[in-house]
């Protein structure tokens, strides 16, 4: 899924200091998802995103807002390398967006302010084409301000906001397709079967309701954990020259650290999805998870010892789809 997450672009620079992307210390947005991911003019989808923050907060020290929520709605400019948020630039507390619900034709509008929402697109957006891409954008923000503020900020801000670890913001395409010229379905998000960790002794621990516990580790990198998520039947589907979709995985957590934040859903046998695009991909991808120390974890977890993971498929027509869970660590 193209879907771009602002916040990594106000890194100013690189250092190994900095956290890997797949751990989890500050309020982010792994994954925005449209359900249908391809529509047809004047039908429906729905809109939600995956926004997860550490149980303990690691950045200020106090606990944050409840997140709050905005959704905007643009055309994609064309010819750009770099494509800014809906709203980035021309908003102001006196000039904010109507309602797509009211105008749909707006060249920007406003889909809602709730965690979930409705986007139901314009009878007319292809015109004459055959299909047509939407870029969305969602604002999310755990301060007083909201999302809205949020929005305000980046706007006041050359597109960037001031303080990117409260302030977030990512971006989704919405292909919009006419029916009658399809060659094939319109795409459909693809899922995960099953999600769980296997212990250094070898024992499977489903991850989804977080009651697995085992100890920490004994030393720095010395409890070693297979994580693994399984896609569904349905989830590598045929594009319309033949091959299959490339599927990835992208894996999270709050304590200890991953050993590759992303893996390929591969046939068998094949090292790079481009070869053998025309074979169907392997049911299972996995990556590792090496455990904390009761030290390193005790400024990242509560006194329950909870750990939180997150697993997100994509494919590369837009759609997208997670599991989240949890384990926890004793002495």
């Amino acid at each position: 899924m193209r879907t771009l997450l602002l916040a990594a672009l106000v890194v100013g620079g690189c250092s190994s200091d900095l956290p890997a992307a797949s751990f989890i210390d500050k309020l982010r947005v792994l994954a925005v998802r449209a359900s249908a991911p391809e529509i047809a003019p004047g039908e429906t989808t729905t809109l939600d995103a995956l926004v997860v923050e550490p149980l303990v907060p690691q950045l200020d020290g106090a606990a944050p807002a409840a997140p709050s929520y905005a959704w905007l709605a643009c055309a994609l400019p064309s010819g750009t390398l770099t494509i800014a948020p809906c709203g980035s630039s021309g908003l102001s507390a006196s000039t904010m967006p109507p309602s797509c619900a009211d105008q749909p034709s707006a060249p920007l509008c406003l889909i809602g302010t709730d965690a979930t929402v409705d986007y139901r697109a314009d009878a007319n957006a292809l015109g004459a084409a055959a299909a047509t891409e939407l870029l969305l954008t969602v604002a999310v923000a755990d301060t007083d301000a909201g999302a809205v503020g949020c929005l305000l900020d980046i706007a006041d801000n050359g597109g960037l906001p001031t303080n990117p670890d409260h302030c977030v913001v990512a971006l989704k395409r919405l292909t919009i397709s006419d029916p009658a010229q399809r060659t094939i379905a319109p795409n459909a998000n693809p899922t995960l079967a099953d999600f769980y960790a296997t212990t250094p002794s070898g024992f499977a621990e489903p991850l989804d309701d977080g009651s697995g516990v085992w100890q920490f580790a004994p030393g720095s990198d010395l409890a070693e954990w297979d994580i693994a998520a399984h896609r569904s039947d349905d989830a590598a589907e045929k594009k319309a020259d033949g091959t299959y979709e490339a599927l990835t995985v992208s894996w999270f957590t709050t304590a200890g650290h991953l050993d590759g934040g992303r893996s390929l859903y591969l046939p068998p046998g094949c090292n790079e999805p481009s070869s053998c695009a025309d074979q169907l991909p392997e049911t299972g991808a996995d990556t590792t998870w090496f455990a904390p120390t009761q030290a390193e974890a005790a400024p990242m977890i509560d006194a329950g010892g909870l750990v939180d993971f997150w697993a997100v498929i994509r494919d590369d027509r837009g759609g997208v789809g997670w599991r989240a869970g949890g384990l926890r660590l004793s002495p």
